[in-house]
């Protein structure tokens, strides 16, 4: 079933930055009790439309959901050359603004996904004690910046992750200056493989460096013409072409100061204990691969033994929204939300575990 944005309740609230910040507040349907409240993190290049379908199931379940617009995105604001809100404490901050004010006191269930992801984990050790349990899709956790490292250098990144190779170019005003007037054909570019028809899983090819911009510029004149195949494109294509690409791609300008904020608020390397945590990973991210989220590497940011990976099979990115895949994420972390609340038992399937740290399984 097709969702239009018009379809959920959304809010604004301004906060202490000055920032007004839109938002979703889904209560669930008349008749169903209500339980804990999930709060959503969106990534790039999306906004609180991008969870819809988890939306429509956690609601069926009983929650309550809400899912800020991030800065830059959707109807929150987008202010341009101003960094500082558009770090992932800013993010932080202002979730837990939306949350006080809508009288949500209750620990939360955190979902994150693609900086989203990011966003989430970082709320985990910002604010630990509102957090019940986290589950993130695709981005997996890392440790936060300690006082006598240097500064995060972006050709050292890449050196180490090759993937994100793109975001060099994202951080240039070149990239500012060709995906901004042409926010439509890169929004069709971004969404193509799901909405198209004409899936293929995602080689990573494009997420090297010098790849994206290349294939950007050769394929917005092709899309300049052509059609937007699916509504629901549709209303990615008007948000971000009202809106501009300026503010989102501020993003990944942030590391320095990210990177700082955790340093000054004395981040650990590790994530807290107890708190029950998800890693779901697709199979075919180009931008986020599996071996990001190898449990050998994730086993040490968890000494209390509370992560727990499953891998989405014949998933890409945008698992959340393949029209192939989705009915499998949203039950699966449907599932996982309910079990880690104690409302039922979890109905998957579940491998034996492969690391003495992180249980890990495959969903099929």
């Amino acid at each position: 079933m097709k969702m239009k944005l018009s379809d959920f309740n959304r809010k604004q609230l301004t906060v202490s930055s000055g920032m007004n910040y839109s938002y979703i507040d889904q209560a669930p349907p008349a008749g169903i009790d209500t339980r804990e409240t999930v709060l959503c993190f969106h990534g790039f290049p999306d906004f609180s439309y991008g969870w819809r379908y988890q939306i429509q199931e956690l609601t069926q379940r009983g929650y309550r959901v809400i899912v800020p617009d991030q800065a830059g995105c959707g109807d929150t604001d987008k202010p341009v050359g101003e960094l500082k809100f558009y770090t992932i404490l800013a993010a932080v901050n202002a979730a837990v603004e939306i949350l006080k004010h809508e009288n949500i006191n209750d620990q939360v269930v955190v979902l994150g996904h693609d900086w989203g992801g990011l966003i989430a984990w970082r709320f985990l050790q910002y604010r630990s004690a509102q957090v019940k349990a986290i589950a993130v899709l695709c981005t997996p956790p890392s440790p936060a910046g300690q006082q006598g490292q240097k500064e995060p250098d972006i050709d050292f990144i890449i050196s180490r992750i090759p993937t994100f190779g793109y975001q060099k170019w994202f951080q240039t005003p070149e990239a500012d200056a060709t995906i901004d007037p042409n926010s439509r054909e890169f929004m069709m570019m971004a969404y193509w493989n799901i909405w198209s028809g004409a899936w293929k899983p995602d080689d990573g090819v494009w997420s090297h460096e010098g790849n994206l911009e290349k294939m950007i510029n050769e394929t917005i004149p092709k899309l300049q013409a052509a059609d937007v195949p699916s509504s629901e494109l549709q209303e990615y294509v008007d948000t971000f072409t009202n809106g501009g690409m300026r503010g989102p791609l501020s993003w990944y300008k942030t590391r320095v100061l990210n990177f700082h904020d955790e340093v000054d608020n004395h981040l650990p390397v590790t994530f807290p204990p107890r708190v029950p945590c998800l890693m779901l990973a697709a199979t075919n991210d180009g931008a986020l691969p599996l071996e990001m989220s190898d449990p050998a590497k994730l086993a040490p940011l968890f000494p209390d033994n509370n992560l727990e990976r499953k891998v989405m099979e014949s998933s890409d990115h945008w698992l959340l929204q393949d029209p192939r895949i989705r009915h499998k994420v949203v039950k699966t972390v449907g599932d996982w939300v309910d079990a880690r609340c104690g409302h039922q038992k979890t109905s998957m399937h579940v491998e034996a575990p492969i690391s003495g740290k992180v249980n890990v399984s495959v969903v099929a």
